[in-house]
């Protein structure tokens, strides 16, 4: 019996990640594409067909072999038509990358936010396996989330489920790249700890990394500032994850992003402060899993490859 492969594109502010996938999430190979600054959306599409021909090729493949192309996307997608309404992070507005993928892939393709395929490779072959429904959390540049229920993604009626990072936390608050001003993830997004930090205290990076991954090796260093920006910025994400997590009463909350990996500073405080404070219907339970995600940072690729399997 032939195998079946399928192909995934995972699309980010900085580089895309192309992959061959077969039906168990196996990734067969993958290849890494840099994402040019100020590039449109054509061009770098243009090179992303480029590339997976070329990888293609590489295998041995022509394209017939492959059931499935998905795509994963930040921003506010459209599935349906394969629009990507707004991308603030790569400076998409009303792009249509389903019909520019099909011309640049020469096939068809399936179109969604990349929180939605990460959250669906957690799903299916991740922390979330055996989960009806779940959230799948990411802590990147913005704050990004996926979410699963009764075993399918849901979008929404306007395609815009799971902003989490653009639900207003402060009135008149710090002012997001969306437009708005107090948007969540600009208080406890990567971007938004770092800017916390360096704002309050910037002989700290000082010929040091301008990134959140600075904050977190001097708080692992026992630098009480940096401890304290951390510790704040966890309390407005569990305030976040606690308000979602009452209203869609998932099973599973799964942090993913590359910060996860500071699980003690993270994840370990996040599940106190959710149990500790959240809606007692659901929190003195403790029946909420709130866990570390299993597939790093392959699983919008992973996740965008096997969208065919949401149905």
């Amino acid at each position: 019996m032939t195998k079946i492969i399928s192909a995934g594109i995972d699309i980010g502010g900085t580089k895309a990640n192309i992959g061959i996938i077969d039906e168990e999430g196996k990734v067969l190979i993958s290849h890494r594409l840099d994402v040019i600054p100020e590039e449109s959306a054509e061009a770098l599409i243009v090179r992303l067909g480029i590339t997976w021909k070329e990888l293609l090729k590489s295998q041995g493949y022509t394209g017939k072999e492959i059931r499935s192309v998905g795509i994963g996307v930040p921003g506010t997608v459209d599935s349906m038509t394969g629009m990507v309404e707004y991308c603030p992070n790569l400076g998409w507005e009303d792009i249509p990358a389903g019909i520019l993928f099909r011309k640049a892939l020469d096939t068809e393709v399936i179109i969604t936010q990349d929180s939605r395929a990460a959250a669906w490779a957690e799903y299916l072959l991740g922390a979330g396996r055996g989960a009806r429904s779940m959230v799948c959390v990411t802590i990147g540049t913005g704050i990004g989330c996926g979410i699963v229920i009764d075993g399918k993604i849901f979008h929404g009626a306007m395609n815009t489920a799971g902003e989490l990072g653009h639900t207003i936390f402060s009135q008149n608050g710090r002012h997001c790249n969306c437009g708005l001003d107090g948007c969540l993830e600009r208080y406890c997004s990567g971007t938004g700890i770092f800017e916390r930090a360096f704002e309050s205290f910037p002989e700290m990076f000082d010929n040091r990394p301008h990134r959140a991954e600075t904050v977190f090796d001097l708080a692992r260093q026992n630098n009480a500032d940096m401890l304290k920006v951390i510790q704040e910025s966890v309390i407005d994400l569990s305030i976040g994850i606690a308000n979602l997590v009452s209203i869609l009463s998932p099973e599973m909350v799964i942090i993913s992003g590359g910060l996860c990996e500071y699980e003690d500073l993270i994840i370990q405080p996040l599940r106190e402060w959710v149990y500790t404070n959240g809606y007692h219907s659901w929190s003195r339970k403790k029946q909420l899993q709130i866990v570390k995600a299993e597939l790093g940072p392959f699983a919008p690729m992973i996740g965008a490859g096997l969208l065919y399997k949401d149905v």
